[in-house]
């Protein structure tokens, strides 16, 4: 009775061809119930007069792979390489120079003397 704890602990499963066999069946079984189940709930879900208005979801998929293979097909962007490109073969027009500014006057030039102010009484 001591190691009635260690017999509890060893399980051992042994089954023959034909249960096996048996236990294959039942599981190909239920699988088929579970699949024909689907099938008829599905069957009557598309019946349904909410389901038959609603949108056809492979049309909408259609038109957005459309467009986005539309915005896929618009050239490239081009700035960097025109910003970039070297413009040997065209030159440059010449920049208009600026109109000459007329001289002062000389006498303008000459500074007066300045007498110091006087300081206050």
């Amino acid at each position: 009775m001591r190691d009635a704890h260690r017999m509890k602990e060893k399980f051992d499963v042994s089954l023959d061809n034909r249960q096996i066999v048996s236990l294959l069946i039942a599981g190909i079984v239920v699988m088929g119930a579970v699949f024909v189940l689907g099938v008829v709930v599905g069957k009557k879900l598309s019946g349904d007069a909410q389901t038959a208005a609603a949108p056809d979801l492979l049309s909408a998929l259609d038109a957005n792979a459309q467009v986005l293979h539309e915005a896929r097909q618009e050239p490239p962007l081009t700035f960097p390489d025109e910003l970039t490109r070297k413009t040997g073969a065209e030159p440059l027009p010449p920049l208009a120079k600026p109109a000459a500014k007329p001289e002062a006057p000389k006498a303008a030039a000459v500074k007066p003397e300045t007498k110091p102010a006087e300081a206050p009484k």
